[in-house]
């Protein structure tokens, strides 16, 4: 976590473009969240924004009944997306479980391997985590995952163009998938090796702005 700017991450407010997205992301030490996504189409303004658990939809700042609109679209590209994107930073709660797994070899370069899973809950689904750490740097250059309002598809993710914005450390990434999603989240890496998982794309970080965060 010191390693991608901990502590300048929980003082600050980031904003970001993703394609025709703005995005706003705020978090506290605690655990606590307040987070956006606008666009504009055609004129129109819409927003979504998720604080503290409670989700809400506008249209031309008039906020929308819960019915109108599909809350899973919006807890995958608001909730799951900030949540990935805010990662080490939220694992520093009290129900994350972290253990050392194996070094693994990625790409002839040898990572640390980082298991994150959580305490277990009845009928919640179990996410898992594996993040392949540059030993060197201790930045997250891979990472594994199985999440659940990301689609329950296991992802495979490799990060790139690290840049370093007001000590908080951005990258952009390839989402990778494979062809069946009952293979193991700790084997997506040797699938990676042998090119026999596939690319779903890319995820540039644009217009990063970064201000002292909302008390």
């Amino acid at each position: 976590m010191e390693a991608h700017g901990a502590e300048a991450f929980y003082d600050s407010q980031i904003e970001f473009y993703h394609d025709i997205s703005k995005y706003t992301v705020n978090y506290s030490r605690e655990g606590r969240t307040n987070n956006s996504i606008e666009r504009q189409v055609n004129n129109i303004d819409y927003m979504a924004t998720y604080n503290n658990g409670l989700m809400q939809y506008y249209i031309n700042d008039s906020l929308q009944p819960s019915t109108s609109y599909n809350n899973k679209i919006l807890n995958t590209r608001l909730d799951a997306f900030l949540y990935t994107f805010s990662i080490p930073h939220v694992f520093n709660t009290n129900d994350v479980n972290a253990s050392l797994l194996a070094d693994a070899t990625i790409n002839k370069k040898t990572y640390h391997s980082l298991n994150i899973k959580f305490k277990e809950i009845e009928g919640v689904y179990d996410d898992h985590f594996i993040l392949y750490i540059d030993p060197g740097t201790y930045l997250i250059k891979y990472m594994a995952i199985d999440h659940l309002i990301t689609g329950e598809v296991k992802q495979f993710r490799r990060y790139v163009n690290f840049r370093t914005i007001q000590d908080i450390v951005f990258a952009d990434y390839y989402i990778f998938t494979p062809s069946e999603n009952s293979v193991e989240l700790h084997q997506l890496f040797e699938r990676f090796n042998s090119r026999d998982i596939s690319e779903k794309g890319q995820v540039i970080l644009d217009s990063i702005r970064i201000t002292p965060a909302n008390k």
